[in-house]
């Protein structure tokens, strides 16, 4: 069970730890105190208090929150799907908000939505969005690249909220196609295998194929991902496609493949190839 201390709930919360401590000692914000005299939290915890400070907004009160959150970020009405986010999200991305957009990750966290969901329904179509806005023209590369930036800073900030099991799963090498230059697909894999309990190897860019299965025979992975969401030349990353599902077969390591990129590359080892259309079905399988 994830708990959390003053520190993280006062970050979560855009608050100080003074304030935390003193909405507990007022019973306006629930916790759990240690032997030692220590305040942990739940997600619930927080959870429960969001709820309640949005349930008086409209009141002549002031919400507690109203000066440290967003108002755009807590007026957000989801309904269990994250898709109405995505507004709020990119913009912010483009803006170049760190904070703004770290803070709506970790406050749907906080709300107890699954991580997966989280990239299913926020993250992946917001980068999706952002690379067709590139490719039709509307934004330069270097709008792409800061937006991507910023989103890629936030979620290195958001797996340091979420807690994780001893690694005890097995491991897990992570690669992209050679000519892939996309890595947040694979930091978000990294994110959720971590969550089972996976220790993950990451090399970004493919490598050789023989230095790869050097990899595979050293390091003794017990899958390997690979992401690929554009393909450049077709024949040359299907030979590289086939010499790594070779090596992986050779050697009875099981082969998870995402991305667009795979919707036109053939498997030529389909009993030991599993493709992945979600971060649900990566969290998953």
């Amino acid at each position: 069970m994830r708990y959390l201390n003053s520190k993280e709930a006062a970050e979560i919360l855009g608050v100080n730890v003074s304030t935390i401590k003193r909405w507990t000692d007022e019973g306006k914000l629930e916790c759990m105190k240690t032997a030692g005299g220590h305040r942990k939290f739940l997600p619930g915890h927080l959870t429960k208090f969001l709820e309640e400070n949005e349930q008086h907004a409209g009141s002549e009160n002031v919400s507690l929150l109203s000066k440290e959150l967003d108002p755009d970020l807590r007026s957000l009405k989801l309904n269990g799907h994250l898709g109405s986010a995505k507004d709020y999200f990119m913009q912010h991305a483009f803006a170049c908000n760190h904070d703004k957009v770290s803070q709506l990750l970790t406050l749907l966290f906080v709300k107890e939505y699954p991580v997966y969901q989280i990239y299913d329904e926020l993250v992946s179509p917001t980068l999706h969005d952002v690379g067709e806005l590139w490719k039709d023209g509307s934004i330069a590369v270097a709008e792409e690249h800061l937006a991507s930036s910023t989103i890629s800073d936030a979620l290195v900030r958001f797996q340091t909220v979420t807690d994780y099991p001893p690694k005890g799963e097995g491991r897990a090498l992570l690669l992209n196609m050679s000519t892939e230059l996309h890595t947040i697909p694979l930091k978000m894999l990294q994110h959720l295998l971590e969550l089972r309990g996976f220790a993950v190897l990451s090399t970004g860019q493919v490598t050789p194929s023989d230095d790869f299965e050097h990899l595979v025979v050293s390091l003794k992975p017990t899958r390997v991902y690979i992401s690929s969401t554009y393909i450049h030349n077709w024949h040359e990353m299907q030979r590289e496609f086939e010499e790594l599902s070779i090596i992986a077969n050779s050697n009875r390591v099981p082969l998870f493949i995402g991305g667009a990129g795979f919707d036109i590359l053939r498997v030529v080892h389909p009993s030991n190839t599993q493709r992945l259309l979600t971060f649900q079905e990566a969290f998953e399988k």
